[in-house]
């Protein structure tokens, strides 16, 4: 209510003001205003659901590494590299990610989904629902980003 008050409107991306409360304040780094459809609502007709998480300041650690012979190179390589979440790195990764269409809120919608699945205990034998995703394109298109900003929101 005391959002409402202060924020006629809420627009995906905004920042909202503790102003109205030291209790707020004293106790959150910041409220934003995500993952809204259309990008603009009223605040009185907006339902909110809010997730209060604190971010990981810690560093990525390598797991593993595996030895590797091309010609006359030997080396190594991480076998893969472990990210505690929610992490401070990819804090508004999410948001800053732009894509064509509707390719966002279709992922995020696959995981909800085969989440909801899973937390349900569906029957696979019953319904049938693809676990894999195949995203695909030219190196630099965003791949890697969007996998680990939607690791990060699913986290919160």
């Amino acid at each position: 209510q005391l959002v409402a008050r202060q924020e006629p409107l809420f627009v995906a991306g905004q920042r909202i003001a503790f102003a109205g409360s030291a209790l707020l304040a004293q106790c959150l780094d910041s409220l934003v205003v995500c993952d809204l459809l259309p990008h603009a609502v009223q605040s009185a007709d907006a339902l909110l659901q809010a997730a209060v998480y604190q971010l990981s300041h810690e560093e990525p650690f390598l797991e593993d590494t595996a030895t590797f012979e091309v010609g006359d190179v030997d080396g190594e390589t991480p076998a893969c590299e472990m990210t505690t979440l929610p992490n401070r790195m990819f804090h508004e990764l999410w948001d800053s990610l732009i894509f064509e269409g509707t390719v966002k809120c279709d992922l995020l919608n696959y995981v909800e989904t085969a989440m909801l699945f899973s937390d349900y205990g569906v029957n696979t034998n019953l319904i049938t629902f693809n676990r894999v995703m195949l995203l695909h394109g030219p190196p630099g298109t965003g791949k890697t980003s969007i996998c680990k900003a939607l690791a990060q929101k699913m986290s919160i």
